[in-house]
């Protein structure tokens, strides 16, 4: 699980101040933490509904499958609050990195709208079209021919790795964020 951390001084001292001033500090932990959990819900709501995918084709709604990953607990023992996502590809987003193949000699990176978020295997069921393997220099490609056509069209690229950019919006701004629980704070001792 990735963990979001809102530990700038003035948030954890303001909140730590705030915490001191309640009636309920454990309603107030739990109002913050669900406030936090609905921000970074709809943070990655937001993402997805912006995240058409380039090629067209069918969409994997990867933003979706994050938000339903998202949770924010309390520490009834140490009086704080975590948020975290535990999306098992979350991380790669966050932080980049080379992603490898593992069980395969290859990744099979789609090139089309029919071969984008398939398998070759579910390529090939889907469409009924076979793959085949061309090289025409290092880089090795998985090509179909339509029936009756002479031309080739390329399906996916082989490549043994890639190297994945840290996406800079994976997370909403944090300083907004923790202006949002701090809201929330403060909206619960107002109201308590």
């Amino acid at each position: 699980m990735i963990a979001i951390e809102l530990n700038s001084d003035s948030t954890v001292g303001e909140l730590r101040e705030l915490l001191g001033k309640a009636r309920n500090p454990q309603g107030m932990l739990r109002a913050v933490a669900k406030r936090g959990e609905g921000e970074l819900k709809a943070h990655f709501r937001g993402r997805d509904a912006k995240s058409a995918n380039k090629r067209g084709g069918q969409r994997t709604n990867f933003w979706a499958q994050v938000e339903k990953t998202v949770v924010g607990e309390v520490d009834e023992a140490g009086g704080m609050v975590s948020l975290g996502v535990s999306h098992p590809a979350f991380a790669q987003k966050l932080y980049g990195g080379v992603i490898r193949a593992k069980s395969a000699r290859a990744l099979t990176i789609p090139v089309t709208a029919e071969a984008y978020g398939k398998t070759t295997a579910e390529f090939e069921a889907a469409t009924g079209l076979r793959l085949f393997l061309i090289k025409p220099n290092e880089t090795g490609l998985l090509a179909t021919r339509l029936k009756g056509a002479e031309g080739i069209t390329v399906q996916y690229v082989l490549k043994a790795s890639v190297n994945q950019e840290a996406d800079p919006e994976a997370l909403p701004d944090m300083e907004r964020l923790g202006e949002v629980v701090m809201e929330e704070a403060e909206r619960f001792l107002n109201e308590q």
